[in-house]
């Protein structure tokens, strides 16, 4: 009986050192690995290979709306039409 005893309170105490010290541990070094490899495979590129894709787009060209001076008098017959 006191043997029988003797073995649950081992048991428990080795339970108790699993879960306050190793399972912490094992979790933080899981976690840290998924970020590692988050991070390897989602890497940003460098800003010199980010220029080199904008020199391949060409120039930026401003567009500005034109309307058509019959269009214009359509909608407002009484106004002036605008140049």
């Amino acid at each position: 009986m006191l043997r029988l005893i003797a073995t649950f309170i081992l048991i428990y105490l080795l339970f108790r050192v699993v879960t306050t010290w190793l399972l912490p541990m094992l979790v933080r070094w899981y976690i840290n690995r998924f970020k590692r490899r988050y991070h390897r495979e989602n890497q940003r590129p460098k800003p010199e290979q980010a220029a080199a894709k904008t020199d391949k787009l060409g120039e930026y060209v401003d567009y500005e709306e034109i309307r058509e001076k019959d269009n214009h008098q359509e909608k407002h017959p009484g106004s002036k039409p605008q140049e």
